[in-house]
């Protein structure tokens, strides 16, 4: 990674490691990068996993700066390991790209939406896209925006419970019209933490090993997924039937 390029840097983290690394946003000089991660990202994945990334050409990338979207870039010894694109519609015309979301009523120019993400698999299992994921209401990436919209594909678990961790819920379900992938919609508004669970809440304590099926029962039971802790047992996800965003 050129170094010369003028990053405006969003955060300082370590891993458990002990590693240092940073976050910054993404120009269009990073295009080259972006994809070349996301293929390394695609060739790692095992048959079942390819619905997990719908693929970005070069023009893609390039497009989504030229309209003024912004990206999040995750570096370590100033090489660039993984990258979510951030997308900010100007317009309800525009929309946002989400797949049979469920409407809350929010106005789309006050909706952010975290798509594409992508760590090179050397660095997965380190929470990265997660800490990536935090930073979307950062104010250089989304201005004074108020809700950010993810999806998650059907059977891609760990980053369901990336997103959990980053203070998302998961809210419905839908089919991706261009590849016909069932996927999670996810859903996070600024100021909000992880819900808190009441006694009086009907709640649902889900093993994630149990698979999807599970959690998309619940949800069309009235649940959403509201919380994602590890266990001596495992990761669990909570879903309760409770308000989530008024």
């Amino acid at each position: 990674m050129d170094k010369t390029i003028p990053y405006t840097q969003l955060q300082t983290c370590t891993l458990k490691s002990g590693t240092p690394y940073s976050l910054a946003d993404l120009t269009h000089l990073d295009v080259p990068s972006i994809f070349n991660n996301q293929c390394c990202v695609i060739e790692a994945l095992l048959p079942h996993q390819r619905s997990f990334i719908l693929p970005k050409n070069r023009e893609d990338y390039l497009r989504h700066f030229e309209q003024g979207h912004k990206a999040i870039g995750c570096f370590i010894d100033g090489k660039l390991i993984g990258h979510s694109l951030v997308y900010t519609p100007r317009s309800s015309d525009e929309g946002t790209g989400m797949v049979d979301m469920p409407d809350f009523h929010h106005d789309h120019q006050q909706t952010v939406v975290i798509k594409n993400t992508c760590v090179l698999p050397q660095w997965r299992n380190n929470g990265l896209a997660g800490q990536m994921a935090r930073l979307w209401h950062n104010p250089l990436l989304a201005g004074d925006r108020t809700y950010c919209l993810a999806e998650v594909a059907y059977g891609n678990l760990q980053s369901l419970a990336s997103l959990l961790s980053a203070n998302f819920f998961v809210v419905g379900m839908g089919t991706d019209p261009d590849d016909q992938t069932i996927v999670f919609n996810m859903m996070a508004r600024h100021h909000s933490s992880q819900a808190n669970i009441n006694k009086s809440d009907e709640c649902l304590y889900l093993s994630l090993a149990g698979g999807p099926e599970q959690i998309a029962s619940a949800l069309k039971q009235g649940y959403h997924g509201v919380r994602c802790h590890r266990t001596s047992c495992g990761t669990q996800l909570v879903m309760a039937r409770q308000q989530i965003f008024e």
